[in-house]
């Protein structure tokens, strides 16, 4: 089967399309014909060899959707046929088949395409539990969402709008910030001027952040006495520090989120995507594909990525030919 193999870490040029065997499922997993993959900023961090897992050679891409072709001993679902979405932090989904451990996979709806499966469960689950089960976020609280144009950030919009929050995202464009407001946030403003912004509405409650940098910072600065800040990704590959004094003196809490922890509980996953499923089936929730790419062209798919220029959802389609 063709696949994209990694062989040096380095930029989006060592992303080359090789002949490799396929995977064969083993106990407790499935294989999947791999219809489309999602992109997400940790395959960037895959390739540069910042990501746990990602010891050469390797196949990149951590969810996928497809159809299930063949399952592995102990495995009773999903079924061979069944079209399934799937989370694999072990890697693998650049790839015209993938494997996968089956209580890491979800049966899609019957009216989604496989596309819709592919850039749905990691950003939309990430967004959930980042603002409930780590935020715990209540009605009426002030959010502050990063990044809201991207795909955790969008879908963190409007679930945040969902849970009955004032929304405040921001953006490094004016189109990226017209973008969340058009998904559902209150106010919009740049990573300079947000603090501003948040502090017209008296603080935050809760900020999800992804950027890293002074953007930690400066969210601490905003938050209120009992404020919670999530952090669920580093895009802009900058530490941050924060003091204990930010935290004792604000009387504060600062959390973080790794989606493979809530993949690891089975009450936090499948409930909560089929749950999520539904909003997206009930119009509350939006599914938003920015661009598609052949196998072939996961180079361009990455320069997009790091480009921050997209908005919405990536995808690989390994059925495509350039």
């Amino acid at each position: 089967m063709r696949a994209i193999l990694i062989e040096r870490h380095g930029g989006p040029e060592v992303m080359e399309v090789r002949e490799v065997p396929e995977p064969r499922p083993g106990p407790g997993e499935v294989r999947i014909r791999v219809a489309a993959s999602g992109q997400n900023y940790a395959d960037t961090l895959w390739r540069l060899g910042q990501y746990p897992g990602s010891d050469l050679p390797t196949v990149p891409g951590m969810e996928v959707a497809g159809t299930v072709d063949a399952v592995g001993q102990g495995v009773e679902w999903p079924r061979p046929g069944d079209s399934v979405a799937a989370l694999l932090f072990h890697g693998g989904g650049y790839a015209e088949a993938a494997v996968a451990p089956a209580a890491h996979c979800v049966t899609l709806p019957d009216a989604w395409s496989l596309e819709q499966g592919a850039a749905f469960l990691l950003q939309h689950l990430t967004a959930w539990h980042a603002l409930t089960t780590m935020g715990r976020a209540a009605p009426g609280e002030v959010c502050v969402v990063h990044a809201a144009a991207g795909g955790v950030g969008g879908a963190a919009v409007e679930l945040a709008r969902h849970l009955g929050l004032l929304v405040v995202a921001t953006a490094s464009t004016a189109e990226k910030r017209a973008m969340g407001l058009a998904l559902g946030a209150d106010a919009a403003a740049d990573y300079e001027g947000f603090v501003d912004e948040v502090r017209r509405l008296g603080g935050a409650d809760l900020v999800l952040e992804s950027v890293g940098g002074h953007v930690v910072k400066r969210s601490l600065e905003c938050l209120k006495p009992f404020g919670r800040l999530v952090v669920i990704g580093f895009a802009g590959r900058r530490p941050a520090s924060i003091s204990e004094a930010d935290l004792v003196v604000g009387t504060r809490t600062v959390a973080g989120l790794h989606l493979s922890a809530v993949a690891g509980r089975a009450a936090l996953f499948r409930p909560v995507a089929e749950r999520l499923m539904h909003f997206v089936e009930e119009g509350k929730l939006s599914i938003r594909v920015g661009a598609r790419f052949p196998l072939a062209e996961a180079a361009r798919a990455h320069q997009l990525m790091e480009s921050r220029a997209s908005q919405g959802k990536i995808l690989l389609l390994p059925a495509t030919s350039t």
